[in-house]
C-alpha cells in the first residue's frame, strides 16, 4: 500500500489546535495542515497552559473543524478544575458534539481535586465515552491512575504518549479498559507496549501540531517522516491496525461527526 493510501484510511487520534509554544495554531491554520499531509480523519481538542487551574479550554474551538467537509472529525474536549467547578453538568459544553474526554494531570494540578475527577469520571460513564489521559515521566505517570481503572472498569482510557512505556505496559497488562495512543512515543517504547496481546489496543496518534515546537520541522514533514519509521519498524499492516481498527473500536463505528 502507498503512504498516501494509508495516510487515507487512518485517523490520528491525537491532535490539536490554540496557543501553544509562543503560537496560535488557528483552527484553519491546522486544518490546511491536515488537508496537505492527506489524512481524512483526526480527534482534535484546544491546547492549553501549564499550571493554570483556572484555565478554561477553548473546547468551543472544534466547531469549525466539525463544519470542515474536508475530513472527519473527532472532537476531544479538553477539562480542567475551574471549568469543572463552574460546570459540572456539563451544560455549557452540551452544543460540542465530543466523543472523547481529556484530562491533562500535567498541565493542570488534578491532584489536589479528586472530587472535580469523580464527576468527570460519571460524567464519561453515563455518556460512555472513551477518557483520555496525559502521562509522562512526572505526576501523569499511569500507575497513579490504576485506582481509575479498576473502579471505573466499564471507562475505556487511553494513555497518551504511553510514557514512562514501563508502565503503560503494566497497566496495558493488567486491564483490559485501558488503551495507548503512541503520540510522542519513541520506537523502543511502542515496541516494548505491542505485545500480540496489547496489540488490539494501541492507537495512532501524532500531537500535530505541537510537533512544531519540540522538531522544528512542520506537521507534514514530521507526519510523513513518522509513518515512514512506523511502517518501517511495524508494517503496514499493524499501522492500519492501530489508526483504523483499534479506533473504530475504542470509540465506535460511529466516531464521527461530519
Amino acid at each position: 500500500m502507498k503512504q498516501h493510501e494509508l495516510i487515507s484510511k487512518i485517523t490520528d487520534i491525537h491532535t490539536h489546535y490554540g496557543h501553544f509554544g509562543g503560537h496560535e495554531y488557528t483552527p484553519e491554520e491546522v486544518m490546511q495542515k491536515m488537508k496537505n499531509i492527506g489524512i481524512k480523519s483526526y480527534a482534535i481538542m484546544p491546547a492549553i497552559p501549564i499550571n493554570d487551574d483556572d484555565h478554561i479550554p477553548d473546547n468551543h474551538g472544534v466547531l469549525q473543524f466539525v463544519k470542515n467537509k474536508d475530513a472527519k472529525v473527532i472532537p476531544i474536549l479538553m477539562t480542567s478544575p475551574k471549568m469543572i467547578k463552574i460546570d459540572p453538568l456539563f451544560n455549557k459544553v452540551s452544543d460540542i458534539p465530543y466523543k472523547i474526554i481529556k484530562i491533562h494531570p500535567y498541565g493542570h494540578n488534578w491532584g489536589l481535586y479528586p472530587d472535580l475527577i469523580e464527576i468527570i469520571l460519571k460524567h464519561a460513564r453515563l455518556k460512555k465515552l472513551p477518557v483520555m489521559i496525559h502521562t509522562g515521566y512526572d505526576e501523569s505517570e499511569p500507575k497513579n491512575f490504576e485506582s481509575w481503572f479498576k473502579h471505573y472498569s466499564d471507562i475505556k482510557f487511553i494513555l497518551a504518549h504511553g510514557k514512562p512505556p514501563d508502565q503503560a505496559k503494566e497497566m496495558l497488562d493488567a486491564y483490559s479498559n485501558v488503551w495507548v495512543d503512541i503520540s510522542f512515543m519513541d520506537i523502543n517504547g511502542i515496541g516494548l507496549i505491542s505485545s500480540k496481546k496489547n496489540n488490539d489496543r494501541i492507537l495512532f496518534g501524532t500531537d500535530i501540531p505541537i510537533t512544531e515546537y519540540f522538531l522544528k520541522i512542520s506537521s507534514e514533514e514530521y507526519f510523513n517522516n513518522r509513518l515512514n519509521e512506523l511502517v518501517d519498524h511495524f508494517g503496514t499492516e499493524t499501522i492500519l491496525k492501530w489508526g483504523k481498527n483499534n479506533i473504530e473500536k475504542v470509540l465506535g463505528n460511529d466516531n464521527t461527526v461530519n
